[in-house]
């Protein structure tokens, strides 16, 4: 089958993983828990950022060009925070997402696993990202028309960018 443009909407699937995988296998994602349906998807991303730059240019060269260094990354996670709509109640076993953040300094490892609508089994051969966050202080969002989530910062150390899943 030829190779595609495949829409983005809808085609992501966010992990929590128990411990640090190693590696990017089906029966990894298989035994993570899935919590794309507990995220906004206006407040959850992880992507590259701009690398830092070498500039050390040799004194004969007229340009400040350089190198890409250190790599950096950027990211956030929105759990919403789910509770009984008639008494406020809050589930543990409900909120896996902000149970896993709620601590600034926590660490967990989250796999991004794109191009596959959801709720499709995680299959060999699909692309996957696998990285160790470690999170911020949840924010409340300032907007008020939204469902009761938390803003959470994260840093982020990538352990398997772009991979492709393996049996």
């Amino acid at each position: 089958m030829a190779a595609i443009r495949t829409p983005a909407a809808k085609r992501q699937s966010w992990y929590l993983f128990v411990t640090k995988p190693t590696a990017a296998t089906v029966t990894a994602f298989a035994a993570a828990t899935d919590i794309t349906c507990v995220l906004a998807a206006s407040g959850t991303y992880i992507s590259a950022s701009a690398s830092d730059k070498i500039t050390d240019p040799a004194v004969c060269e007229d340009t400040n060009s350089g190198a890409f260094g250190t790599g950096n990354y950027d990211g956030q996670i929105a759990p919403y925070v789910l509770l009984d709509s008639a008494v406020g109640t809050y589930d543990l076993a409900g909120n896996p997402a902000f149970e896993a953040f709620k601590q600034k300094n926590t660490i967990a490892y989250l796999g991004l696993r794109e191009g596959v609508l959801y709720g499709t089994a995680p299959t060999a051969g699909q692309l996957v990202s696998v990285y160790e966050v470690r999170s911020d202080t949840p924010q409340r969002p300032q907007e008020l028309n939204q469902y009761v989530k938390r803003n959470i910062p994260l840093d982020v150390i990538p352990l398997f960018e772009n991979a492709v899943l393996t049996a």
